[in-house]
């Protein structure tokens, strides 16, 4: 009858310890899941940035080409501008030649010369004109050019800096955020505080000023800091 008392008193004082124990599991389970929520969260946004900083460079390569193709194609409507102003000269400098051939013949102040002369005369208005209009359409054609050029050298650029932030990206560590100290570490350490505060002059406790210079509440921040967790330990 003792025995089974005693087994029974056990088990009643072993109910809340387990209890605890569970709770303590379940704490530290849901703040694992936040982690894990955490952490699956901020890839999430960081492949959508990636995915977005890829669609963008797309985006202006595909400028680049259009801008390129552009530009061929004003470059050889302005090379036709110039054959046909070419053309054009040709034009008039025969209608000369056709003056000078009348003049060598005589044929200077008598009727034909008159009526030649009107037509010839006519002829190199026009075409001088139409020269007119093609050099114009040269000047406006280069600067189209000039205009692409500026453009495509903005987008190249562009696309330089992105492929640049691009890569310097993927080189750059990830940076470990700082982790909360458990309530048990804090604990540990505020009765390791008052400790030192009670028992100041025992020479077992080592360099107390040193002591109470890692261990000031104030810097409890520093518990989780796994770049320097030697700090806790000291």
């Amino acid at each position: 009858l003792h025995s089974a008392s005693m087994t029974s008193a056990v088990h009643r004082a072993g109910v809340p310890c387990a209890s605890k124990k569970r709770s303590r599991m379940d704490e530290k389970a849901k703040t694992s899941r936040k982690k894990r929520i955490a952490e699956t969260t901020h890839e999430a946004e960081t492949m959508d940035e990636e995915t977005m900083d890829e669609d963008m460079m797309k985006t202006t390569h595909v400028q680049i080409r259009q801008l390129g193709d552009e530009k061929n194609k004003l470059r050889e409507e302005k090379n036709k501008l110039r054959e046909e102003k070419n053309k054009l000269i040709e034009k008039n400098n025969k209608l000369l030649d056709t003056v000078n051939i009348m003049l060598s013949q005589g044929l200077h102040g008598k009727p034909e010369w008159d009526e030649k002369a009107r037509k010839v005369e006519a002829q190199m208005r026009t075409v001088e004109a139409q020269i007119r209009t093609v050099e114009t359409h040269i000047a406006e054609t280069e600067k189209k050019i000039q205009a692409t050029d500026a453009e495509l050298k903005k987008l190249r650029e562009a696309a330089q800096g992105k492929k640049r932030s691009s890569d310097t990206s993927l080189h750059q560590p990830k940076k470990s955020e700082p982790i909360a100290p458990s309530q048990e570490v804090v604990a540990f350490f505020e009765a390791l505080f008052r400790q030192r505060i009670t028992k100041i002059d025992d020479p077992t406790l080592g360099d107390t000023k040193r002591d109470f210079a890692i261990l000031d509440l104030q810097g409890a921040r520093v518990f989780g800091d796994r770049k320097e967790p030697t700090k806790l330990y000291i």
